[in-house]
Parts: structure tokens; C-alpha cells; sequence
């Protein structure tokens, strides 16, 4: 249960209660407000209101600061009266009163979401709050806020979550292969990155998700005797680390506020590589074999069956290309290949669309491979979707089972949670 309050002089004599849910959009928001009538009657509060609250708030900063841009979307706004002074009383005996109260979420909802930085600022925010009606132009209202996370239905993503634990699911392979070379003027290598993740539409929150990511290097042909033994390094190296590969969730955050716009990009996640306290612990599974020499006519050999002619110039062909291998039978070229097999787990606000906010998520995958200009790089555009039908538990605390998957918090900054900033627009004003 989380419960915060906002005071105008004092603690408000009432606070609300509500289970710790993440609520699916379209779901009831049920609570009660606990009241203190000796205090009621002592600040002099004639009337409780509940009200929900969503919006979804732009701020872009210009001129060094000194010029903000604001814009407003209102999401959600429900007004229900509580309890008036003369209505219900506490039972016999007891000071404290318990008023229960439903409030059922709109169908199509954005998710709850937060992005700050000194330049600008974007909030989707669902809040319940308590108000305490004071007579008197000097009286003001007392007022008790918990902020609530929403996320949007996802029929899809939650039938993806239920069916990926009774069954595999066909990998999807995204590739990249490029031509890279040690110098300015070396023979130019072979390198290809290969991500595989399931066959499947969108990526649904806290479900783990498998991927598998292969390295292959092919240097250039070259002469078996001087190619050296099996034992010396060559180029281009394949990573002998998961974390020398560079894996991860970035957002791209295009926002407008009044006439203002602004694009920004930020890592969301990061799954191999980056500083260790930036990436989730989970275990990597590596597949690195030793290099192996292929000699070039087993790729000529290949070649020829796929092409060869039936007529007498194919056979001929075939023949000056069989004298041209014998000449180069001892040319191959080193072909290494590492992969690495995990999985991740996203907890971020899914991707979505308002008026003034458009959040959307690709994978970015880099190699580093020496010399300039020879990082390869794979990016791929991604929906990401809550996974969920029905509210789910929210973890309070940083400390939950792997196994309880569902109930890991949404990953949401502290600042979401505050109800003593600034950002809550028009709402603190009522």
C-alpha cells in the first residue's frame, strides 16, 4: 500500500487506501478513504472528494532556461463526492470512518511514463487524491494524492507471455554482414552479426524474452603456409566476452509543447556491454570454438555445382576453372564464430502515442571490431507492449523473486511518484 499526502498547514484529517496494483486501462480503481472525524470537526471540513486524475504534460526549455513552452493533455478526469458533514458516522466507539469508492479507467489509455532532463520534460501521470472542502476564504482545502500506474490492455502480448511457457517458438534472424580491413590498404575481411529473437509481434513486458547473438569472421584468402599456426591471433577477432559486444534497449522520444518540438534518444535498457550496475545480472550462455581454416576451393567447389552448365562451354568453363583451383589449392581463409545466448526482461513504459508525446523502442546491437571505421552496428525497430489484460500486483520494493516476473515494478523514476513537485498542473490547483 502506498499512500502520500500533500498539506496545506497540516496533515489532512483522511487518507486513501488502495491495493498496490499496476492497472490495465479499462479496469476498475477501487479504495477507501479512512477518515478521523475529531479531526474533520476540529479543521472544519465539510466535504470529501475523491477524484482520478491522468494527464499527459510537456516542457521544453529555451533561451537558457528563461522561456518554457508548456502543453496539457488532459487523459482522465473523475470527480466523485465522498461524504458531507451530517451524512455517515463512525460506528459507536470509534473516531474513524471507511467510505469505499470505485472509479472505472478509460479503454484506451497511454501508459504511465516520465522523462526528465534540464532541457525538457514529459509525464503521462495517473493520480487519485483526496479533497477535504473548507468553508472560508482563508481555510484552504486539505488534499491527500497517491499517484497510480497505468498501462494499456495487450490481448496479443499476453497471449505471447502465456504461450511461451508451454512452447518453443520459431527463432527470426536480423543480419548484418559487412566488408572491413585491418589498414588503409589491407585486404578487406568478412564480418557478419546475427541477432535471433522469437518469431513474434511485439515484445510484451516482464515475460523473458530469448535471444541469441552470433559473431562470424572470414579474413582474407591467403596462403596456407603463410597463414601461421591455428594458435596466432588474427583479423578480424571475434568476441571471446558477451560483454564486448554492445547490446541495447534505446527510446526515441519525440515531444512537442505548444509550438516547440524536440527529438531525443536514450538507452532504456542495457542487456550485454555498458558499465556492470547499468545491466541486469542474468547468466550468458557463450559458444566460442577455435578458428578454422576452409580452403578456398571447397567454396569453389560449392559455387561451381550451383552454376555448372550442361552444354559443352559450362564444361569447358568447368575445366579452366578446375586448372585455375589447382593452382590455388592452397589458399583458404580463417572463418571463426562465437555466439551467445541469453535472455532479457523489459519493464519499461510500452511504446505509445499522444497528442504532444510519441515514445518508440529499437534494439541496437554493436560489434567493435579493430581499426577505424569497422564497428558494425544493428538496429531494429521494436513495439513494445504491456503483456498484461488484468491489473497485476506492484512491487514496492527493488527486491522481488526472478520467478514473480509479473510483479516486478515497472520502471518508473522516483519523480513519477512525487506528489510534492511542480508537474502536476492544473489538478494541485483545485
Amino acid at each position: 500500500m502506498l499512500s502520500r499526502l500533500v498539506s496545506s498547514s497540516s496533515p489532512p484529517p483522511f487518507v486513501i487506501h488502495t491495493p498496490p496494483l499496476v492497472y490495465a486501462a479499462g479496469s476498475t480503481v477501487d479504495g477507501q478513504v479512512e477518515m478521523d472525524f475529531r479531526q474533520l470537526r476540529e479543521q472544519s471540513v465539510e466535504e470529501i472528494r475523491v477524484r482520478l486524475y491522468g494527464s499527459s504534460e510537456t516542457y521544453i526549455y529555451r533561451n537558457n532556461l528563461r522561456t518554457v513552452h508548456r502543453e496539457e493533455i488532459r487523459l482522465v478526469h473523475e470527480n466523485l463526492s465522498l461524504w458531507r458533514r451530517g451524512g455517515a458516522y463512525p460506528p459507536a466507539g470509534s473516531d474513524t470512518l471507511r467510505v469505499p469508492f470505485s472509479f472505472t479507467l478509460p479503454d484506451t489509455l497511454p501508459p504511465s511514463f516520465r522523462h526528465d532532463t534540464p532541457e525538457e520534460s514529459a509525464a503521462v501521470r495517473y493520480a487519485l487524491s483526496a479533497v477535504g472542502v473548507r468553508k472560508g476564504v482563508l481555510n484552504f482545502n486539505k488534499k491527500y494524492y497517491i499517484p497510480i500506474a497505468v498501462l494499456p490492455k495487450d490481448e496479443i502480448g499476453a497471449k505471447i507471455r502465456e504461450d511461451a511457457e508451454r512452447e518453443v517458438r520459431r527463432w527470426k534472424q536480423h543480419k548484418r554482414e559487412e566488408r572491413i580491413r585491418k589498414g588503409l590498404w589491407g585486404k578487406y575481411a568478412k564480418v557478419k552479426v546475427e541477432l535471433s529473437l522469437p518469431d513474434i509481434p511485439v515484445l510484451p513486458l516482464f515475460s523473458a524474452i530469448p535471444y541469441i547473438v552470433r559473431v562470424e569472421t572470414t579474413t582474407p584468402p591467403q596462403i596456407r603456409a603463410k597463414a601461421g599456426k591455428s594458435s596466432k591471433p588474427i583479423f578480424p577477432p571475434v568476441p571471446t566476452s558477451p560483454h564486448e559486444i554492445d547490446f541495447r534497449l534505446q527510446r526515441r522520444l519525440h515531444m512537442r509543447a505548444e509550438i516547440q518540438g524536440s527529438i531525443s534518444t536514450a538507452d532504456v535498457a542495457t542487456f550485454l556491454g555498458g558499465k556492470v550496475k547499468e545491466r541486469e545480472q542474468v547468466p550468458v550462455d557463450c559458444d566460442l570454438p577455435v578458428k578454422e581454416w576452409v580452403p578456398l576451393r571447397t567454396h569453389q567447389h560449392d559455387h561451381q555445382k550451383e552454376h555448372a552448365g550442361a552444354d559443352k562451354a559450362g564444361a569447358s568453363g568447368t575445366r579452366n576453372h578446375n586448372a585455375h583451383e589447382k593452382g590455388e589449392e592452397e589458399k583458404g581463409v580463417w572463418v571463426q564464430c562465437a555466439s551467445f545466448h541469453s535472455v532479457f526482461t523489459l519493464r519499461c513504459p510500452p511504446t505509445f502515442g499522444v497528442q504532444n508525446i510519441q515514445c518508440e523502442y529499437m534494439l541496437a546491437l554493436t560489434v567493435r571490431f579493430p581499426g577505424i571505421g569497422n564497428n558494425i552496428r544493428l538496429e531494429l525497430p521494436v513495439k513494445v507492449t504491456s503483456g498484461i489484460v488484468t491489473s497485476v500486483p506492484r512491487q514496492l520494493t527493488n527486491e522481488a523473486e526472478p520467478s514473480a516476473s509479473h510483479a516486478k515494478a515497472l520502471d518508473l523514476p522516483p519523480t513519477y511518484w512525487d506528489v510534492n513537485d511542480d508537474d502536476w498542473g492544473e489538478e494541485k490547483k483545485q
